[in-house]
């Protein structure tokens, strides 16, 4: 007997795990990952993108996650950086050396108190209605009481007998960062995170420069080591990282196998393996990718604006991909 348009739609939704898979014109079963599910009518998306603060957000930019930087409790140390983050007490509380707990714990704290004060920093302007979007390293920035301007140029200097042009500069005695605007604005994003990493965790910072760093992690010691790290960790906290990739691939633990190759659309398995012959290659394509199973969402490095580089470095720092 042949089936009723309801039972394939029904059972289509059950083969992809999502109850908003849909027939598609061409008679074929698409689907909207539920969490990036569009708004009911055209009003529900202005409103939304109002709230965001985000004129321009694409209908994958709306949805409801919650935050989830401040489930774990926060050491004493930090409880007092955050309770007014004052200036004198940030640099009373700073070190000459951080572990990467240290550094995450800190920029999982700064996240959790942007987030309660969000109304007060964004005081005049739209407020973020989504934790997502409170990952703004400029404002956070501003809420320490530093001053942040962004430039076409800042010149150039020599970096191993090569020369480089200028991404950034900070001058902690006057609390100021400046940006290059010729960069791209992922790389301007970490650029300006990292700077924040120097702001809160580094005295000896009084006039720096920094190259382009788009998140790619390469061989840094360090107060530079640390600045990058916690750029990593503000722009793409953990939790965060691993819902989203969840509700878009399904697993904890993605394994390139005949099925998720065919999931992303590759139905040559063995073209797939030689595709992604490295942990980096699939993570990068992981990163990159805007669809999966059918489904049509906005790339993992979109989503935390982020180079493709550095958001599958995160994907393989968290172990989000089966080592190949």
């Amino acid at each position: 007997m042949k089936k009723s348009l309801n039972e394939r739609i029904s059972e289509s939704r059950l083969l992809l795990q999502n109850p908003y898979a849909y027939l598609d014109g061409d008679g074929e079963f698409g689907a909207v990952i539920p969490f990036l599910k569009p708004a009911t009518s055209y009003d529900e998306v202005i409103e939304k993108r109002r709230l965001m603060g985000n004129p321009y957000a694409s209908l994958a930019d709306i949805d409801d996650e919650e935050f989830v930087a401040n489930e774990e409790p926060i050491s004493e140390l930090v409880q007092k950086i955050i309770g007014s983050f004052s200036l004198r007490e940030i640099n009373a509380q700073k070190k000459e050396q951080y572990s990467v707990s240290e550094i995450e714990e800190q920029a999982r704290s700064l996240q959790l108190k942007i987030w309660q004060e969000r109304e007060q920093i964004w005081a005049g302007l739209p407020v973020p209605s989504r934790p997502l979007h409170i990952l703004d390293p400029v404002m956070a920035l501003k809420f320490i009481g530093y001053e942040c301007d962004i430039q076409e140029t800042l010149g150039q200097f020599y970096s191993n007998g090569k020369l480089v042009e200028v991404a950034a500069t900070i001058d902690n005695s006057a609390k100021k960062v400046n940006l290059a605007h010729r960069f791209s604005k992922e790389v301007r994003k970490f650029t300006a995170a990292h700077e924040l990493g120097h702001a809160l965790l580094h005295k000896a910072v009084e006039l720096h420069r920094d190259k382009a760093i788009d998140g790619a992690m390469v061989s840094r010691v360090g107060v530079e080591f640390e600045a990058d790290k916690f750029a990593t960790y503000f722009l793409m906290p953990e939790k965060l990282v691993r819902s989203i990739f969840k509700r878009i691939f399904l697993t904890d633990e993605f394994d390139l196998d005949e099925t998720a190759a065919l999931a992303l659309g590759i139905s040559d398995y063995g073209l797939a393996k030689k595709k992604f012959s490295t942990t980096r290659e699939l993570s990068k394509a992981l990163a990159r990718a805007e669809r999966f199973n059918g489904v049509h969402f906005n790339s993992l490095a979109n989503i935390f604006g982020v180079s493709i580089e550095a958001m599958a470095i995160r994907i393989e720092e968290l172990k989000l991909v089966k080592k190949i």
